[in-house]
């Protein structure tokens, strides 16, 4: 008995959580000097987390929809302003694999004010 929750316990603790990146880059074309940042690296998010990789909390709208409607939420854009450099990153963590898998995706941009 002793043995067994010994070999659980080890089995545990070695797979216990993984993580994942993966990011984008989008490349943008402001590049005269008639703009000033107001808020760099605006950031919004959204996760989901699955049990068994397939059961779990789905976004109706989707992930990087929700992502963008919190950084919106966070950080609104007034008349006169955009968000540009936006990168989207994805995070993928791995609990006890395969059984919890939580994914979160983060969009992060500029806002910037045309004079």
């Amino acid at each position: 008995m002793i043995r067994n929750l010994v070999l659980f316990s080890i089995l545990v603790f070695a797979t216990s959580c993984a993580t994942l990146y993966s990011g984008n880059v989008v490349p943008s074309a402001i590049n005269q000097g008639n703009f000033k940042v107001i808020t760099p690296n605006a950031q919004g998010e959204s996760s989901a987390s699955y049990f068994l990789i397939i059961l779990g909390s789905v976004e109706p709208n989707g992930l990087y929809a929700n992502a963008m409607r919190d950084l919106k939420e966070r950080f609104p854009i007034k008349e006169g302003q955009i968000l540009t450099n936006i990168t989207v990153d994805e995070k993928r963590k791995y609990i006890l694999p395969p059984l919890i898998y939580i994914k979160t995706i983060l969009i992060t941009g500029d806002i910037v004010e045309f004079k």
